[in-house]
């Protein structure tokens, strides 16, 4: 009695396939998108990285240039030079 609600016939096993396929087909394409997500993530954290260790040696390389000039050290916004 339960089953006689379903029709067991090939083509409603197919749409349910095609409903399966479907859905891993998109599970794939999240897992795929989510990678690269976290890619792009290290990717610019990578590059934060090389950026913060180029202003230390700028701001390093500055302080000596401008050991003379602290009102021009002061322009480049470094904050307080001790």
């Amino acid at each position: 009695a339960l089953l006689a609600r379903f029709p067991l016939e090939e083509s409603f096993f197919a749409a349910g396939k095609t409903q399966i396929d479907a859905l891993v087909e998109a599970n794939r394409v999240q897992e795929e998108e989510k990678g690269e997500a976290q890619q792009a993530t290290r990717d610019r954290d990578a590059a934060l990285d090389a950026l913060d260790a180029w202003l230390d040696d700028y701001r390093a390389v500055a302080e000596i240039a401008l050991q003379s000039a602290p009102q021009l050290l002061e322009s480049l916004q470094f904050g307080t030079i001790p």
